[in-house]
C-alpha cells in the first residue's frame, strides 16, 4: 500500500526489504499514518453530523416499517347461571351470548328487588287472611265483604279512641243498631 500511495504521487523508489525505510528519504511510517487518517478519522477530524438529520433517518426507518397488527381477542367473562334456573340449563345458559346473560341476570335482579319490596304486603295479607278466614263464611252468608268489614271495625276503632266522653256514649248507643 504504501508503494501505492508513493506511486500516486509520482515518485518512484524503491523499498528495502526488512526495513521501513523507502529510499529517497520516505518514511512507510508516516505515509501508513497517513493512510490509517484517511481511512479513520479521528474524533477531531469527522465531520459533524447534524442531530437532526440522525432523527430523520430513524423517524424515515420507523415510518417505512408496517406496524404490527396485534388484535387480542377479550375473553368473555363467563357468567354465573341465575339462581332461578334449574342447574340442568347450565349448557344452554353457556350457549348465550354475554350480552344476552347480562340481559337476563339484569332482569332477574330487578324481579327479586320488586319481589323484596312486595313481601311486606304479601305477608300483610297472609296475616289478614288467616285472621279472617274463621269468619269468613259468616261474612259470606250475611252478604259483608271481609276488606269493608275491617273497614268499618278500624273506623269505629278509632272513633272511639278518639272521641271525648259524650261522643263515646253515642257511639256506644248506635252498637245495638
Amino acid at each position: 500500500m504504501a508503494e501505492e500511495a508513493l506511486a500516486d504521487s509520482g515518485e518512484v523508489s524503491e523499498v528495502s526489504e526488512g526495513t521501513n525505510e523507502v529510499s529517497e528519504g520516505i518514511n512507510i511510517d508516516e505515509a501508513a499514518a497517513g493512510i490509517a487518517s484517511d481511512l479513520f478519522p479521528s474524533e477531531k477530524e469527522k465531520e459533524p453530523v447534524e442531530e437532526f438529520d440522525v432523527v430523520e433517518e430513524i423517524v424515515e426507518e420507523v415510518v417505512e416499517e408496517e406496524p404490527e397488527e396485534v388484535v387480542a381477542e377479550p375473553e368473555e367473562e363467563k357468567l354465573e347461571l341465575p339462581a332461578s334456573w334449574k342447574k340442568d340449563m347450565q349448557e344452554k345458559w353457556d350457549s348465550i351470548d354475554t350480552e344476552t346473560q347480562q340481559y337476563f341476570l339484569q332482569r332477574e335482579k330487578q324481579m327479586a328487588e320488586g319481589l323484596e319490596k312486595d313481601r311486606g304486603d304479601a305477608n300483610l295479607g297472609r296475616v289478614m287472611r288467616d285472621v279472617m278466614s274463621p269468619y269468613s263464611e259468616m261474612l259470606k252468608s250475611q252478604g259483608i265483604d271481609e276488606s269493608a268489614m275491617v273497614r268499618n271495625l278500624m273506623n269505629a276503632h278509632y272513633k272511639i279512641t278518639t272521641a271525648d266522653q259524650s261522643g263515646k256514649a253515642d257511639l256506644i248507643k248506635q252498637l245495638p243498631q
